[in-house]
C-alpha cells in the first residue's frame, strides 16, 4: 500500500492506494498549522497506515514560508567584496510604469553578511587561501549577536571548487554544532553568482521550517505505527526520502503542483493524450503546463517573489484563480478577481466559517453551478443564502443582480486563466488547438470547457477523482535526484571528450547516491544540455545522449539548438557560434505501479438524473444534473449539465457533450460552434 498526502490552500488531499482498491479522503486544510490537516486526514484511515510500505508527501510548507516571510534566521558568508550581492540584484523591474515601485527586500540582512577572505578564479583554481582566524571571529561575532538558525555560504566561483566553502561549514559547525549550514556547491552549483547566492540563502532560510515540519510529521507517522519509506515530492515532478529533503527545501517550493502534473499526465495517457495543457484550479490558485509527448518541460530557473531560485522545477505556471478567489475594485473602480484568496479560514461565504466577501465559490453557488447539498458528496453542505448576500454587494457596484455578478466574476476568473494558458502555449510557439486539457483540482472541471472554447482546445479530459488527482500523482511519482556542473564550451569536434566527461562525473555522482538511497527499482540517466549562441546572456536546455556513440553527436546538438531557438523566439543564426553552458543528469527510479482502480461502472446503468436551472449566457436556462458515480463506459450527456462526485463538479456547457471513456474519464468536445 501507498498513501499519498497533498496539501492545499483549502483541503488536504489523501490517498491510499493498493491491489485491494483506493481510499480517498478529502479534509480541511488548516494554513496556520499544516500538518494539522495531514494528521486529521491519517486518523481517517488509522486503521491502514501502519500497513503501508510507501508515504509520498506534497505540501505548500516551503512556499508558504517563503512568501510570507517566516523562515529561519539565516546569515550569509560570501567573498571579500561581494557583501551587497543580495543588495544589488538584478536590474529587473517587473512594473515599469510604477513610481512606487520598490526591490524585494533581501532574505538576509545587510549587516549578517560576513566577507570571508579567500578567493578562485574562474576555473576554480586558488588565487588566495581561506583566512580561517579571520572567519572565526568574524562569526564568534555574528553568532553571540544574531544566534542564526541557519547560515548560507556562497563563495565566488566554488561551484568549480568546494574546497574553502567546505572549510567555512567546519568552522561555522565547530562553532555552533546545531546551525544549519547551506553550501552553494551543493545546493545548487551552477555559474551566475547572484542567482546562486538567492538560491542557497532560500535553502537555508526554509531550511529550519521544513526540517521542523517534516520531523513533527515523522514523529506522528511513528506513533501510527507507520514503518515504511517516507518520500517528499520536489518540484521537479519526482519523489525523494524526507531526510534529503530536509537539507534541501528550495527543491520542494512547487512540490503540490507538480504532483498535479504528475497524476494527470499519467491520466492523460491512460485516456490515449499525450499532447496536453493541465489545469489544475484549487480553493487559492490555478497552475497551468505544458505537456508535449507525454513530458513536462523541466526548468532550472524561477523567480519567486521576485527572488531567483535556480533549481530543476516543472515548467508551471500558476496564477490566483481558485474558488476561494475574492471579488475586489481596484481604486481606479475596475474590477478584479482574485489574486487574494479566503483560502479555508474563513473560506468562503457560503462555507459558513465567518467568510463575508464573494469569492468565486459564492458565485458558483449563486449561478446553480455548485449544489449546495452536493458539495463534496454532501458531506459538507453550503450556504446559498450567504453566498448570495455575499456576491449581490458586488452586484450592487456593478449595478447587477446577483445571478448576472456571479457569472461576471466566473468570466473575469476564465480570462485570467485563459491568459495564462496563452503564456504557455501561444507565446512560446505552440498552438493550443493541437492540445486537449486536462482539468482536475476541486474546481477546474467547472472552469475548463470554457477556457477549451476560448483557446479552441480539441477537447477536455477530467480524470476521476479530479478533486485529489495532485494526491494520486504522489503515488505514482518516480524517485528523481537532478544534477549539474558549470563549464563554458564551445561546441566544437575538439570539446566532445570534455562534454562527455562532465557527463561521465555527474553519473558516478548519482550512482553514489543511488547506492545511500538505495530506492526499489532500476536506476534510468536522463541527460541534458544548456545551450547559447556567443553573446547572449541566456541559455535553452535540450536533451541529449552523450554516450551514445553516434558520430554525428555534435552536429545533431547544435541543428536542433537552432531549431528550437526559431520555436521559442522566432528567428535562428544558424551561422553563429554556439556554447555549452551547463551540463545536467537526472537519475531516474521508476516505481512499481498498482493498478489504479477506476471505479466502472457497467454501461447503460444511469442514475436518475435532475433537472434544474443554471444562470447562463445572461439568463436561466435548463441543466441536467448528473451523479458521475452512475455513468459508465460509453455513456454520454450533452450540455449543459454538470456531472457531480464527491471531490468536483464538471460543468458541461451548450454546445459541448461529454463520454466516458473505456477508463471512466470524462472525454468533453464541442459539438456545435
Amino acid at each position: 500500500m501507498r498513501i499519498g498526502i497533498e496539501i492545499g490552500g483549502t483541503f488536504t488531499d489523501l490517498v491510499a492506494l493498493s491491489e485491494q482498491g483506493l481510499q480517498v479522503v478529502k479534509v480541511s486544510s488548516t494554513p496556520s498549522e499544516p500538518d494539522r490537516g495531514v494528521f486529521d486526514a491519517l486518523d481517517r484511515l488509522s486503521h491502514v497506515v501502519g500497513g503501508a510500505d510507501t508515504l509520498v508527501h506534497g505540501s505548500t510548507v516551503a512556499t508558504n514560508a517563503l512568501l510570507e516571510r517566516k523562515g529561519g534566521r539565516t546569515a550569509l558568508v560570501t567573498t571579500r567584496g561581494f557583501r551587497d550581492i543580495l543588495e544589488l540584484q538584478r536590474e529587473l523591474k517587473s512594473r515599469n510604469y510604477d513610481l512606487s515601485y520598490a526591490r524585494t527586500t533581501p532574505l538576509v540582512p545587510r549587516e549578517w553578511v560576513i566577507e570571508a577572505n579567500e578567493r578562485l578564479n574562474a576555473a576554480g583554481a586558488v588565487v588566495d587561501q581561506l583566512d580561517d582566524a579571520a572567519l572565526e571571529t568574524d562569526l564568534r561575532r555574528l553568532f553571540d549577536t544574531v544566534e542564526p538558525e541557519s547560515l548560507a555560504v556562497c563563495l565566488l566561483h566554488a561551484y568549480q571548487n568546494p574546497v574553502h566553502e567546505r572549510r567555512v561549514r567546519d568552522i561555522a559547525l565547530a562553532l555552533r554544532p546545531a546551525l544549519k549550514v547551506s553550501l552553494s556547491s551543493e545546493i545548487m552549483p551552477e555559474y551566475r553568482e547572484y542567482e546562486r547566492a538567492s538560491t542557497t540563502v532560500m535553502n537555508a532560510y526554509l531550511a529550519p521550517v521544513v526540517d521542523s515540519y517534516l520531523g513533527r510529521l515523522q514523529a506522528q507517522l511513528d506513533q501510527r505505527g507507520f514503518r515504511g519509506r517516507f518520500y517528499v515530492m520536489q518540484s521537479n515532478g519526482g519523489m525523494l526520502p524526507a531526510d534529503r529533503s530536509r537539507q534541501h527545501a528550495v527543491r520542494t517550493l512547487v512540490s503540490g503542483p507538480a504532483a498535479g502534473v504528475t497524476g494527470a499526465i499519467s491520466a492523460a495517457v491512460a485516456s490515449g493524450f499525450r499532447n496536453v495543457i493541465t489545469l489544475d484550479m484549487g480553493g487559492t490558485s490555478t497552475d497551468i503546463c505544458l505537456v508535449n509527448d507525454a513530458t513536462a518541460q523541466i526548468i532550472t530557473g524561477k523567480l519567486i517573489d521576485r527572488l531567483p531560485v535556480l533549481a530543476p522545477m516543472l515548467d508551471i505556471t500558476a496564477i490566483g484563480a481558485g474558488g476561494g478567489s475574492i471579488a475586489w475594485f481596484d481604486t481606479a473602480g475596475m474590477f478584479h478577481v482574485g489574486p487574494r484568496s479566503a483560502g479555508a479560514q474563513p473560506g468562503p461565504a457560503c462555507y459558513g466559517r465567518g467568510g463575508t466577501e464573494a469569492t468565486l465559490t459564492d458565485a458558483c453557488v449563486v449561478m446553480g453551478l455548485i449544489r449546495p447539498q452536493r458539495f463534496l458528496g454532501g458531506a459538507m453542505p453550503l450556504d446559498r443564502d450567504a453566498a448570495t448576500r455575499a456576491v449581490a454587494a458586488v452586484g450592487h457596484r456593478l449595478g447587477f443582480g446577483a445571478e448576472a455578478a456571479a457569472e461576471g466574476m466566473f468570466r473575469v476568473a476564465c480570462a485570467n486563466m485563459l491568459q495564462a494558458t496563452r503564456q504557455v502555449s501561444i507565446e512560446r510557439g505552440y498552438d493550443p488547438r493541437d492540445y486537449a486539457i486536462v482539468a482536475y483540482g476541486g474546481a477546474g472541471p467547472l472552469h475548463a470547457a470554457v477556457l477549451a472554447a476560448e483557446i479552441g482546445a480539441r477537447a477536455v479530459l477530467v480524470p476521476t477523482h479530479p478533486g485529489v488527482t495532485s494526491a494520486m500523482g504522489l503515488v505514482i511519482a518516480d524517485f528523481r535526484l537532478d544534477y549539474v556542473r558549470s563549464r563554458v564550451l564551445t561546441l566544437v569536434p575538439e570539446n566532445v571528450e570534455a562534454i562527455c566527461g562532465l557527463f561521465s562525473d555527474l553519473r558516478s555522482e548519482a550512482e553514489a547516491d543511488l547506492k545511500t538511497m538505495a530506492p526499489d527499482g532500476a536506476a534510468s540517466f536522463d541527460y541534458s544540455v544548456d545551450l547559447r549562441y556567443v553573446g547572449q546572456g541566456y541559455e535553452l536546455s535540450l536533451d541529449v545522449q552523450p554516450f551514445s556513440g553516434s558520430g554525428d553527436f555534435l552536429a545533431n546538438l547544435v541543428a536542433r539548438f537552432h531549431e528550437l531557438h526559431r520555436i521559442r523566439f522566432g528567428h535562428a543564426n544558424p551561422a553563429q557560434t554556439v556554447r555549452a553552458i551547463n551540463y545536467r543528469a537526472r537519475l531516474r527510479v521508476p516505481q512499481p505501479q498498482a493498478n489504479v482502480p477506476q471505479d466502472v461502472k457497467s454501461a447503460g446503468v444511469k442514475g436518475a438524473t435532475e433537472w434544474g436551472e443554471i444562470f447562463w449566457g445572461g439568463g436561466r436556462i435548463r441543466c441536467a444534473y448528473v451523479s458521475r458515480e452512475s455513468m459508465g463506459p460509453g455513456d454520454t450527456i450533452a450540455g449543459a449539465a454538470l456531472i457531480e462526485d464527491h471531490s468536483a463538479t464538471t460543468l458541461v456547457p451548450p454546445g459541448w457533450s461529454a463520454r466516458v471513456d473505456a477508463r471512466s474519464a470524462l472525454i468533453i468536445e464541442r459539438t456545435s460552434t
